[in-house]
């Protein structure tokens, strides 16, 4: 306990000393923050959450000292998956922070995905310059756990990256987080190729080198409720790259405004580690029914907290005898 505490207090002096050292070169927009005394410890070396039950099942989680790389379309999700993981870390006592280069964080799609605004830090660059030299000063500080940027966004700032374009700099930031706890979560538009590697000399390919981590995120449609309204949109995430290995592992998602929606990815793998059966009066759970249909399972497991803690225990705990899914879709 004390010496957690010890690294408490580190943590938090290093924390204060880069946020001063920013502030001091680019001005005090670059860091908003409140009491960094009051602010989490942090979370440790543990794997973080990537936001989805079925993808941290699949990879581990997001690994520390590394880019991960949350890749898709407008609406498939990505912004919201990353949302959430910002969310799970917090929950776990990490330090988190955004940078925000275009300007755009919606603090009530933050506060809807469980962010709480008080603890988490905002990075608000207006030049190339800035951005960078924010990003590697708190890659080598080491006391965040979890850092969100869009490169997209950060591709349309004034000014010229000191370590060169955006995404030929993601190169040099991976050896910067070299030994260190902080993860650097990158949400990106789609590329030409989704292999490891991509065309060499292109930008996917300079992403795809830097990232120890790729998903690939894709919009299947809206999920309609009866009464017509909109409940939630279907999404699948691929894992593209994972250890240096392409993978093509689907995890389906529904999503909504909170992240992913627990109970159909409980569902989903529930099923698929045997958890979940189908009995003649419809799915059940270690001998409890949970519905006729897979809609009223998911209704179910909503409105059951006690309910979907046990299965996802079981789950968990079934997960590990299982053979490492092949490429396809984990239903």
């Amino acid at each position: 306990m004390v010496h957690r505490q010890r690294l408490a207090r580190i943590r938090r002096a290093r924390l204060a000393a880069v946020v001063a050292e920013l502030r001091g070169r680019f001005g005090e927009h670059i860091i908003r923050t409140g009491d960094l005394a009051a602010l989490p410890a942090g979370s440790g070396r543990a794997a973080l959450s990537s936001g989805s039950l079925g993808l941290d099942l699949l990879v581990g989680g997001l690994p520390r000292g590394a880019i991960v790389e949350y890749a898709g379309v407008d609406g498939s999700g990505k912004e919201t998956l990353a949302f959430t993981a910002l969310a799970r870390c917090q929950q776990g006592g990490g330090l988190v922070l955004i940078l925000d280069a275009a300007g755009t964080t919606d603090p009530d799609a933050l506060t809807a995905a469980g962010i709480h605004l008080d603890a988490l830090l905002l990075a608000c660059p207006i030049t190339a310059q800035e951005a960078w030299g924010t990003l590697v000063a708190l890659a080598q500080c080491g006391a965040l756990d979890l850092l969100v940027l869009s490169l997209p966004a950060l591709r349309v700032l004034p000014g010229r990256f000191a370590g060169g374009p955006p995404a030929r700099a993601l190169a040099r930031l991976r050896l910067a987080l070299r030994g260190r706890s902080t993860t650097i979560l990158v949400m990106n538009a789609p590329a030409p190729v989704w292999d490891a590697w991509g065309a060499r000399g292109t930008q996917a390919a300079v992403v795809a080198q830097a990232a120890t981590l790729r998903i690939a995120l894709a919009a299947q449609g809206p999920i309609i409720a009866p009464h017509g309204d909109v409940v939630a949109l279907r999404a699948t995430a691929r894992v593209v790259k994972h250890h240096g290995m392409p993978l093509a592992s689907l995890v389906p998602l529904e999503m909504t405004a909170q992240g992913p929606r627990r109970a159909a990815e409980l569902l989903a793998l529930g099923r698929l580690a045997g958890c979940v059966e189908e009995q003649p009066l419809g799915l059940s759970a270690d001998g409890r029914l949970l519905g006729r249909s897979p809609g009223q399972a998911i209704r179910r497991l909503e409105a059951d907290p006690g309910l979907a803690a046990a299965l996802e225990e079981a789950i968990r705990g079934a997960w590990t005898a299982l053979p490492r899914p092949a490429a396809g879709s984990v239903r």
